[in-house]
């Protein structure tokens, strides 16, 4: 008896809540891509998730210097330089296990050369792959949509599982790169990647999984209906037992007005509060705005008429789904929800908080708050949209994710796109599993942009709180407006520190304003560029986009390269003779500005998009 007594005892201390260590294989991890229930579980007590990336190492200083706090060298930036059989290597990761490295990201991986993976203090690299084949999305079994280039971002969503130590070192430096690594508690167990696992099954599961058209689950009861709602009021959809909510779809009848779609909200009511833990405006909260426009991830999307979303969301009885009419005139709105009744629910629950601040000027630069909340949690997406008023980049400000506290962020980026997986302020809409650019105006980069990410793999787990800010870094001398959703799990009743909601009529989207100014009078020296001549240096059209309004169709020719005495010849027709005054505007640009343009042009070939 004694003996049985001690085992019992043995077996109950090991299911103590928290003291459980599971075991992480690839296959495992692999399938959680997928299978999205565990982001509302708990983090276990040392569960972390920290990105190594090429940010400008000059941001070491911190805030008390904003100059390089926002310095933005972000290429070719590593922890050190190895000699490893007789070549060099760049370390991009160094980190100790157990873990997992789960997201690899480059903007220009094509000129990166080989990865190697050093798993578990090998010398001699476990795992060697040229950074293309890695994350083009081409190359099996790295195949779409769990890798690919999309919007000239190369992304790998592979996992990389290691039980001791994990070393990523480039045979080339010249490029920039994320690697998000996932951190385990020092007893869990976490087979060693080999390359034979990558024929396992879970992997192409994962990526049919990944790549299937969006639908409610089969085998979960489907709740319907339509929800007319007056003006200045609400309705609520609620639920009277445990509930797993694990799709839902609402159709506005008001299709794509800006005005309604920010002026109708989505809450989540935990029972017995009036706070909610969901306050989004309507289109915002399905991961496009200002507008409905149609796209897809794997766990949110557009399909048109109607935005869904398949994040698992627990409900306790009493709780509800409430839609907020703001507006002056009465909705429409037709639901689909697949929800079951459970035994058990986890312990997190779905949070989202929409930001937005307009009139937000570029100069100087600052940090914009995606999320501000209390733990324990997990971060799982952020949604932003952007109304810029010129065609100059936008988004050259990098991510920070400030965990339980931290003096300097654990997540540090390298720019705005490459923190929503794509590159080079690519104007292309793009969609893929986890990320998207539903809408970009242009040109250029002028007018609404949507872009969402969602972080599943890389969710980011914390214990106490988590501040996570985005730069606003532009281009341009200008004023933005920007609005957010951001996506966390954390326990009912968690706070947050957001703005309050703004009012609806302050929500609305403001207009663009006219497109380009053309001078009446005159001729346009960037039309002569193909015929004419000089003696010496090169000519181009430069966008002036972001320098102000004194600049007929926001550009002008630009003579770069040129020496003393050089000579410039535009050859143009007159239709009478005669004697005429000639008159010219012309512009002279400082020399460092030309300077720098030139320098990021031999950084990378194309990096010269940026200022298109």
């Amino acid at each position: 008896m004694i003996t049985i007594f001690t085992a019992m005892l043995a077996t109950l201390a090991f299911q103590i809540p928290g003291k459980q260590y599971p075991e992480y294989t690839f296959d495992r991890l692999t399938r959680d891509l997928a299978n999205l229930d565990w982001l509302a579980d708990l983090p276990s007590e040392d569960e972390r998730c920290i990105q190594f990336s090429s940010y400008d190492r000059a941001s070491g200083k911190g805030k008390s210097d904003p100059n390089a706090w926002y310095a933005n060298g972000d290429a070719g930036q590593f922890l050190r330089e190895e000699k490893n059989d007789g070549g060099t290597e760049w370390v991009m990761v160094d980190v100790e296990g157990p873990g997992a490295a789960v997201r690899i990201w480059s903007a220009n991986a094509n000129d990166a050369g080989d990865l190697k993976f050093y798993f578990d203090g090998e010398k001699t690299a476990g795992f060697v792959i040229p950074f293309a084949d890695l994350t083009s999305g081409k190359k099996a079994p790295f195949l779409e949509p769990i890798c690919g280039l999309r919007g000239s971002g190369w992304n790998c969503h592979v996992p990389f599982p290691f039980s001791k130590h994990l070393k990523i070192t480039a045979t080339k430096h010249d490029f920039y790169y994320h690697v998000n690594v996932r951190l385990f508690d020092k007893d869990t167990r976490v087979p060693t990647f080999r390359k034979e696992i990558l024929q396992c099954a879970a992997l192409a599961e994962t990526q049919a999984k990944l790549a299937a058209p969006p639908a409610a689950p089969d085998g979960v009861p489907l709740r319907a209906g339509n929800m007319i709602i007056d003006p200045r009021s609400k309705s609520e959809l609620p639920f009277e037992d445990r509930t797993m909510v694990r799709w839902m779809r609402f159709e506005p009848a008001f299709g794509a007005r800006r005005d309604l779609l920010r002026s109708t909200r989505i809450q989540m009511i935990c029972a017995g509060s009036e706070t909610p833990e969901v306050d989004v405006p309507f289109g915002d909260f399905f991961g496009t705005a200002p507008d409905f426009t149609k796209y897809r991830t794997f766990p949110m999307g557009v399909d048109g008429p109607g935005g869904w979303c398949r994040f698992p969301i627990p409900f306790e009885p009493g709780s509800a789904i409430r839609i907020v009419n703001d507006s002056r005139e009465p909705i429409s709105i037709k639901y689909s929800i697949a929800a079951e009744t459970v035994l058990r629910l986890p312990a997190l629950r779905f949070h989202a908080k929409y930001h937005q601040e307009v009139h937000l000027k570029t100069i100087p630069r600052s940090d914009f708050i995606i999320i501000n909340a209390a733990g324990p949690g997990r971060f799982v997406g952020t949604s932003l949209s952007v109304r810029n008023p010129v065609r100059a980049w936008w988004g050259e400000g990098d991510e920070h994710a400030y965990v339980d506290g931290e003096s300097f962020p654990s997540t540090f980026g390298t720019g705005t796109e490459d923190f929503f997986s794509y590159a080079w302020c690519d104007p292309r809409v793009f969609q893929g599993a986890f990320h998207s650019q539903s809408r970009c105006d242009g040109p250029g980069n002028r007018g609404f942009t949507s872009v969402n990410r969602f972080e599943i793999g890389e969710s980011i787990p914390f214990h106490h709180k988590l501040l996570f800010d985005l730069e606003v870094w532009h281009w341009a001398n200008t004023e933005v407006d920007y609005a957010s959703v951001g996506y966390w799990y954390a326990p009912a009743g968690a706070v947050d520190s957001m703005p309050p909601m703004p009012p609806a009529a302050a929500r609305v989207p403001r207009d663009m304003p006219a497109t380009v100014k053309k001078f009446a009078d005159g001729l346009e020296g960037e039309s002569f560029i193909n015929i004419a001549k000089v003696s010496a240096g090169k000519i181009e059209t430069q966008d002036l986009s972001g320098f102000g309004e004194a600049w007929s169709r926001d550009e002008q020719m630009w003579w770069t390269r040129a020496k003393p005495g050089a000579k410039l010849e535009i050859p143009f027709e007159l239709n009478e003779e005669g004697a005429y005054a000639l008159r010219a505007q012309l512009t002279k640009s400082r020399r460092l500005w030309n300077c720098t343009i030139l320098r990021r042009r031999r950084e990378n070939r194309r990096a010269v998009r940026r200022l298109q």
